[in-house]
């Protein structure tokens, strides 16, 4: 690898590397990342078993902690003040005539506020990062949002356990419509 990150007007480069290993093993690396990351490259579709991230995994991940990061961003512009946020995503890989695809992709971001002032603020945010998001404009796949913003108090309500299951609402905002 090269080790540098060519940037021009408008533009920027990044490089990684991936070096296959035997077994259907591989390690992914860039020169500016800390970390390698073992990686699944196996011909079989073995996702239920394997124990290394698949590109299909990887593929997911990207549009996830895409949003995440975009959305973060976002927060500073819109002055807004969230305590807690995760993101979990469910991909739809579709096999038509032998041809895989991602179909849809859905995003359900848990975004937990201080108090209630910061909910709007939070979701001017939210809108704002589906229309910017580097990922998410680079894929033809859709992606629907599944936003839920919280009080952080509700988050805390059950200390040392996880939070019950209750069916909440979602807020489900489609790209491109006006609310």
């Amino acid at each position: 690898m090269k080790g540098n990150i060519n940037k021009k007007a408008g533009e920027m480069l990044l490089e990684l590397q991936v070096n296959w290993l035997s077994g259907g093993r591989g390690i992914l690396s860039a020169w500016n990342v800390g970390e390698n990351l073992r990686v699944s490259l196996t011909k079989e579709n073995k996702l239920e078993t394997d124990q290394c991230w698949s590109p299909e995994y990887l593929f997911l991940a990207s549009v996830s902690s895409g949003f995440v990061k975009t959305y973060i961003s976002m927060l500073s512009e819109f002055n807004a003040t969230v305590t807690h946020l995760e993101c979990n995503a469910i991909g739809c890989i579709k096999n038509v005539e032998g041809l895989c695809y991602f179909e849809t992709i859905d995003l359900y971001p848990d975004i937990y506020i201080r108090e209630e002032a910061d909910r709007e603020k939070a979701i001017l945010a939210f809108k704002k990062t589906q229309t910017v998001g580097l990922i998410s404009n680079s894929i033809k796949t859709a992606i629907r949002y599944h936003p839920e913003v919280s009080l952080e108090s509700q988050r805390n309500a059950h200390p040392g356990g996880p939070l019950p299951k209750v069916e909440k609402e979602r807020l489900f905002v489609t790209p491109g419509k006006e609310y």
